[in-house]
């Protein structure tokens, strides 16, 4: 019987008789065509030009249409600098608060046992579970 549970228990860990660093080492094998790998990589590559640098060429193309002095006087424009530091100050604020508050919740939840415990870890979840669509 214990030889028994000694398989099972190495079965557990081994799984399908490759180990674990055997299985990190090694590559996948290779059962495609190499066809449909460079066809698949190309729709990707296409899809990220398509969505990714023709958005922003056509941004700097319209932002320096009336030249590069309209595009440096709107940039160094009065509202311009004062929205750019609004921004820099609410994003510094928002990172530095929610570092103080993940570190705190981090140690909270790990080291200790308490009522609301699952209710705060999954307050914390819920943004990664909800779909941002």
């Amino acid at each position: 019987m214990a030889e028994n549970e000694q398989r099972t228990y190495q079965q557990d860990i081994v799984g399908d008789g490759i180990s674990s660093i055997q299985k990190v080492k090694a590559p996948h094998q290779n059962n495609s065509r190499q066809g449909i790998k460079y066809l698949l990589i190309g729709i990707c590559v296409l899809f990220l030009f398509v969505m990714l640098v023709l958005p922003l060429i056509v941004v700097i193309t319209n932002a320096l249409r009336d030249g590069w002095e309209a595009y440096r006087e709107a940039v160094f424009d009065e509202y311009t600098i004062k929205a750019l530091q609004l921004t820099l100050l609410a994003s510094l604020m928002a990172v530095t608060i929610n570092t103080i508050f993940g570190i705190f919740a981090s140690y909270l939840l790990s080291k200790f046992y308490f009522g609301g415990r699952q209710i705060l870890a999954a307050l914390i979840d819920i943004p990664f579970s909800i779909s941002q669509s």
